[in-house]
């Protein structure tokens, strides 16, 4: 894994880890009662989040070719379907138009 992407996983981490730590776990007192201060303070947009899946995506993609290295990759591993990134994008843009 490239060191920029393995940094922007663990940064990713550190910031769900936040909104984990004050909102369901170790609830934070004075955030409490302001779960989307929480929320932004963790700073995490969509674009992070559709990063870090396209990363972990072509993870899985390497893990299954060297698992499976005689065998074709599967529909739902190839490229012909739309990238993460235009499902993402649309889907988000579908819910910024709902609210």
């Amino acid at each position: 894994m490239a060191a920029d992407n393995e940094e922007h996983l663990r940064h990713l981490a550190t910031r769900l880890k936040l909104i984990r730590d004050r909102t369901f776990f170790h609830i934070d007192k004075a955030g409490v009662l302001d779960r989307p201060a929480i929320y932004a303070a963790a700073g995490i947009t969509g674009n992070d989040i559709i990063k870090a899946i396209e990363i972990l995506w072509t993870i899985l993609r390497k893990l299954y070719s060297e698992e499976f290295s005689d065998r074709p990759l599967p529909p739902w591993l190839s490229d012909s379907r739309p990238s993460l990134w235009e499902i993402f994008t649309k889907d988000l843009t579908r819910l910024r138009l709902e609210q």
